[in-house]
């Protein structure tokens, strides 16, 4: 095995992805917003100054889950984002195969989109402004959407599964 290393460093590996079609034509640039889940589950466009709950999973992970309406048909499309502290380096990650979900004719929206914030300290966040930003793209449409969002941690629970696991808050039953 040592001596294929050389030879793989060398020539690489195949290639599995498909050339690209230099004919195509550009995506198509269509209008979305940003929105989040309310207390009901359902979309709800952000406004002037939200505030966009920090949630922490099991592993550690801290997170927020905004979501995106989208003037375009049902689709995969892949959700780049990027999040920018004030005095910070910005930071940003991809989720891909985002499925569209279909409102009416060529509107859709997103389940929520997982947009992971390092460092996974939760005090590093809370309270701050950022700045966050975040672009859906396939071949056929593209859409970038930005909003100044107040970070907030009013949820103590971690959210590993459909039921959270909350701490009782110092509640022993006496």
């Amino acid at each position: 095995m040592r001596c294929l290393l050389p030879v793989l460093l060398l020539f690489g590996c195949p290639d599995d992805a498909p050339p690209e079609d230099l004919d195509a034509p550009a995506a198509e640039t269509v209008e979305c917003e940003l929105g989040q889940r309310d207390a009901d589950g359902e979309y709800s466009q952000m406004g002037p100054n939200p505030e966009v709950e920090m949630l922490q999973g099991f592993q550690g992970f801290l997170v927020v889950l905004p979501r995106i309406r989208v003037q375009a048909p049902p689709a995969l499309m892949n959700a780049h984002f990027a999040v920018e502290l004030d005095g910070e380096a910005p930071f940003g990650a991809s989720q891909v195969d985002t499925e569209l979900f279909a409102l009416e004719a060529d509107r859709s929206e997103t389940d929520d989109i997982v947009v992971f914030l390092t460092p996974t300290d939760v005090s590093h966040f809370r309270d701050r402004e950022a700045l966050l930003i975040i672009r859906l793209e396939n071949r056929a449409h593209t859409c970038t959407v930005s909003q100044r969002v107040l970070l907030v941690d009013h949820d103590v629970c971690v959210h590993a599964t459909d039921e959270p696991v909350c701490p009782d808050a110092g509640v022993d039953g006496e």
